[in-house]
């Protein structure tokens, strides 16, 4: 039954955690059921905006038909379960937002992994994405780099810098935010490519984030090393 997890796919979809406050059922016209959720609240707060989401309003229905299937029959739930509530989660220092989205990155990574067979425990980041890059044909190349052997500031970069609990001066904040950016469209896409939606089809494909000052990353990314 799609109801009870319809509020995670809807809360992915509009980048907004959204509350499941019941649902029905009707079957065959000889049997209808409502049920209703009682005592749930969430922290209130802003509505984003319908250009503020990741699925457009026009695509909703069938980005949540499409993607729960895919979900099904996911092997390994456990680990999209926890990117999307990390992804939907409230706010907190930047610093936190930064390695709360890297941990939901691994999340799926992982999930990538062992539902293609994968049964090793310790495995780098690094073959964990360049596994699921080739298996979805995932291309990242208009994002702040994940990984870079030429410089020390890629994405995995900075996660270490802040999880080492290094601290962020005021002149690399700038950088920090828009890299924090990326990462979530980054982690958004990987999302997008295990429950087999179309990034052209969402507010992560490359066209609709070249209106962002955050795609623009590579001035950003030298900010953080100068």
């Amino acid at each position: 039954m799609i109801f009870p997890r319809f509020y995670c796919w809807a809360s992915a979809a509009a980048r907004y955690r959204c509350l499941c406050t019941g649902w029905e059922y009707s079957y065959d016209d000889r049997c209808f059921v409502s049920h209703y959720y009682q005592n749930r609240t969430i922290p209130r707060g802003p509505v984003p905006s319908s250009n503020d989401t990741l699925i457009d309003i026009s695509n909703f229905d069938k980005f949540i038909k499409k993607t729960y299937k895919s979900y099904r029959v996911h092997t390994h739930r456990d680990f999209l379960d926890n990117a999307i509530a990390i992804l939907t989660s409230e706010k907190a220092t930047l610093e936190d937002q930064y390695t709360r989205l890297f941990a939901a990155l691994q999340s799926i990574f992982w999930a990538g992994y062992k539902h293609f067979g994968g049964s090793e425990k310790n495995v780098k980041i690094r073959r964990l994405y360049d596994i699921f890059c080739d298996h979805y044909q995932l291309n990242l190349d208009d994002l702040w780099p994940l990984f870079d052997h030429n410089s020390k500031s890629a994405l995995v970069d900075l996660r270490n810098y802040v999880a080492h609990g290094e601290p962020v001066l005021q002149s690399k904040v700038m950088s920090l935010s828009k890299a924090t950016e990326n990462l979530q469209w980054t982690v958004e896409r990987t999302l997008l490519c295990v429950l087999g939606w179309p990034i052209t089809k969402s507010k992560v494909a490359p066209r609709s984030l070249a209106l962002w000052s955050a795609h623009n990353w590579k001035m950003a990314r030298n900010a953080w090393t100068a």
